[in-house]
């Protein structure tokens, strides 16, 4: 008889174990769902996520090239900035549509397909010279100042190309590589009033504004209708502290360049000088009308509302040392190689 009891006693014991090893189990497969990298997802409500310093924040990989969005940044920025990359024609006559894009004011355009062009004929000084022009226009002139000097490698005649380099040159506060094309260009040319217009620029900019002043005579003497170098000359004379010729230099700016904002307010600062209150704050007026994001000329405006007979201690405007560009967007543009037909 106490046989069956041991037998009834081990399958007892067989049981026991079994539960106990399905209970192990189950907390395991628990554990388990509670540590794997991708969560499980109940018919419940979300609940924030608790972030902790022992967990790294989720990122996309970089090699998925997903741009992640600008909170800060309107989603009509981000379209625009999403906006596809003008893309040459290859069928496409590139002089043309580059003269048209030119001609429109689409430089960038423009500069795709001079850049075309260059590529497919590289040894046409003309090509490199437009694409300059188109470079510089649409911001770039780094660039423009290389394609130039190509241009000038092909064909060291031209000069336009110089004093188109000389503008270039100005802009990128390179002063002395610009004072050097506008001297090339005055070799060529020596009675050229823009060369030596640039040339006193240049000269302006590297702080020898004895010999801009020479430089701005020269220039006049053959070009008196240049209204920017009228304002050149009465912006040194303003800097001198002579009212008289600075009045006269600004006025004649004034008149040739009438809807110049910086123009009329160092017309401003010119009749100030000679104590001619009421015409100085009527051209600080005019400025403001003419831009009103002019600062210069608001403040100029409003400090002499109170009458203030004293001559103002900022420096004059100097927006005119790098905006004195005379080029004419309305010239047309000729696919020749005849330097005379070049825009300017």
């Amino acid at each position: 008889m106490s046989q069956p009891k041991h037998t009834n006693d081990g399958k007892l014991l067989f049981a026991i174990a079994g539960g106990i090893i399905v209970i192990a189990a189950g907390i395991a497969v628990l554990a388990s769902l509670g540590s794997r990298d991708e969560p499980v997802t109940p018919n419940v409500a979300a609940i924030p996520a608790m972030r902790t310093d022992a967990v790294d924040s989720e990122v996309f990989p970089a090699s998925t090239g997903t741009t992640l969005i600008d909170p800060a940044e309107s989603i009509a920025d981000q379209v625009n900035d999403a906006e596809s990359v003008f893309v040459v024609d290859p069928e496409a006559d590139f002089v043309n549509e580059g003269i048209a894009a030119y001609e429109s004011r689409r430089y960038e355009q423009a500069a795709a397909y001079f850049v075309a062009e260059a590529q497919a004929r590289p040894e046409r000084a003309w090509t490199h010279y437009i694409l300059a022009l188109s470079q510089w226009k649409s911001g770039n002139a780094g660039n423009a100042a290389d394609s130039m000097r190509r241009s000038l490698e092909l064909d060291a005649t031209q000069v336009k190309a110089f004093v188109n380099l000389s503008r270039i040159e100005n802009d990128r506060g390179e002063f002395d590589a610009a004072l050097t094309a506008a001297d090339e260009a005055l070799v060529l040319e020596p009675e050229n009033a823009e060369a030596s217009f640039l040339r006193a620029r240049s000269l302006y900019n590297v702080g020898d504004k004895e010999t801009a002043l020479a430089a701005l005579e020269t220039s006049l003497a053959h070009d008196a209708e240049n209204g920017y170098a009228h304002n050149l000359m009465g912006l040194i004379w303003i800097e001198r502290g002579e009212g008289d010729p600075a009045a006269l230099a600004m006025e004649q700016a004034a008149q040739r360049l009438p809807e110049i904002g910086f123009v009329q307010n160092n017309l401003g600062m010119a009749l100030e000088l000679t104590g001619r209150l009421d015409e100085a704050a009527q051209a600080y007026a005019r400025s403001v009308e003419l831009d009103a994001d002019n600062e210069r000329a608001a403040m100029n405006l409003a400090r002499l509302d109170g009458r203030i007979p004293e001559f103002p201690e900022e420096t004059p405007d100097e927006e005119p040392v790098v905006a004195v560009l005379t080029e004419s967007d309305s010239d047309p543009v000729v696919a020749t190689t005849d330097a005379s037909e070049i825009p300017d």
